[in-house]
């Protein structure tokens, strides 16, 4: 299932690039944003990334660039 969480995940691993810096930049472990990220991808039915380079696949992109505009909203909603 799709969440702000699994959207923050998503963005910190493009941005990063490295599956333990992203998970340093979140606050959990690397193997917990392994799993949080095999689960979003298992849910969604496309692989997000492609390892070990850890560069977005289509699908990736897409929610990239969809999901940067819904956690700005968020934060907006938010404040």
């Amino acid at each position: 299932m799709l969440s702000i969480r699994n959207l923050q995940l998503v963005i910190a691993l493009n941005r990063f690039r490295s599956f333990s810096r992203a998970a340093a930049s979140l606050g959990v472990s690397q193997p917990s944003l392994t799993r949080s990220l095999k689960g979003l991808e298992d849910s969604l039915g496309v692989q997000l990334f492609d390892r070990p380079h850890v560069a977005p696949t289509v699908f990736g992109q897409i929610l990239i660039d969809r999901g940067q505009a819904v956690i700005a909203s968020f934060d907006d909603l938010t404040r």
